[in-house]
């Protein structure tokens, strides 16, 4: 267990977050797409890119396997919450829009599962072009899953109605919760010499 080459930079130009749980106890993943810097990820290399993609992947299963025994009742999946504040076309294009849908292959191929819903918040008017070319990256059982919403304060009404309380909600969607960097939870894992944290 140790950290992997280029795991500081991934984790600053592609921040994921660990929020709260929702009622049945399933852990609440939060992306800002405005933070991922994509000019940065290409110059990464690709392989070691999908390697760190694989062992955060691996972490929040962890994180998941603690849940359950910290509840004694097995919870496999999460929430994504994924705020599209700031997203670009540009992201989709050319050599960056190759790498983000290796990327997205990963979690796609190998958990397809493991996603219980998916939230895609401050979705603007040129979101719907972006979803037609991201769409067919995913599997469909993960399409099914997603709910594509307006603003943070329509959200919060939903993630109620859905068992997602605002205090389990990240305050940078209009909630209470302070969440806590992947990277942070990875380097915890590692530090502790926990398997699947490398």
């Amino acid at each position: 267990e140790k950290h992997l080459e280029g795991d500081s930079q991934f984790h600053k130009v592609w921040p994921e977050y660990i929020c709260g749980t929702d009622k049945y106890g399933h852990f609440v993943q939060g992306i800002r797409i405005g933070e991922i810097d994509t000019d940065e990820l290409l110059k990464l290399d690709e392989e070691q890119l999908l390697r760190l993609q694989g062992q955060k992947m691996k972490s929040y299963a962890v994180y998941k396997q603690d849940l359950s025994k910290a509840s004694g009742v097995q919870r496999y999946k999460h929430t994504m919450l994924v705020d599209l504040h700031n997203i670009s076309m540009s992201m989709l294009m050319g050599k960056k829009k190759n790498l983000l849908k290796k990327i997205f292959d990963i979690g796609s191929t190998y958990y397809p599962e493991t996603m219980f819903k998916i939230y895609l918040i401050n979705a603007p008017l040129v979101f719907r072009a972006i979803w037609a070319v991201i769409k067919p990256w995913l599997h469909p059982i993960t399409v099914a899953k997603v709910n594509l919403l307006g603003s943070s304060k329509e959200a919060l009404k939903k993630f109620e109605l859905d068992g997602l309380p605002a205090s389990q909600v990240p305050k940078w969607l209009g909630g209470t919760y302070e969440p806590v960097l992947c990277f942070d939870y990875v380097s915890q894992l590692i530090a502790e010499k926990r398997p699947h944290a490398s």
